[in-house]
């Protein structure tokens, strides 16, 4: 298999599946945010996670200032973990957050 190809067409290409620990032929194994609801004053992230890795949330107000990214984490998922979650009880009502889930490379 070519490390570029996307042969279960879910959007990631093989070399990155085999760093994320998913299944490259399988479209539902996957890196990929699963709900995101909103609270009270809370964000709520959930995100499919594979046993053993390493996954970090970065999140930031800005686009045109990634000098002020915020990160949390990191946090290692557990043998048999399927989702991960972080809230962010500190995110703005009333401006916009960009999130970002980082796998931390194996």
């Amino acid at each position: 298999m070519s490390p570029t190809a996307d042969a279960d067409g879910d959007g990631l290409d093989n070399r990155s599946e085999y760093l994320c620990g998913t299944d490259p032929t399988n479209a539902l194994s996957v890196l990929r945010f699963l709900d995101a609801p909103v609270g009270t004053g809370a964000i709520s992230l959930v995100w499919s996670v594979v046993g053993g890795r390493s996954y970090q949330v970065m999140s930031v107000t800005s686009l045109t200032d990634l000098a002020a990214i915020s990160t949390n984490g990191p946090w290692e998922a557990a043998s048999g973990q399927a989702t991960m979650q972080w809230s962010d009880a500190t995110a703005p009502l009333h401006r916009a957050r960009f999130y970002r889930v980082r796998l931390n490379t194996p």
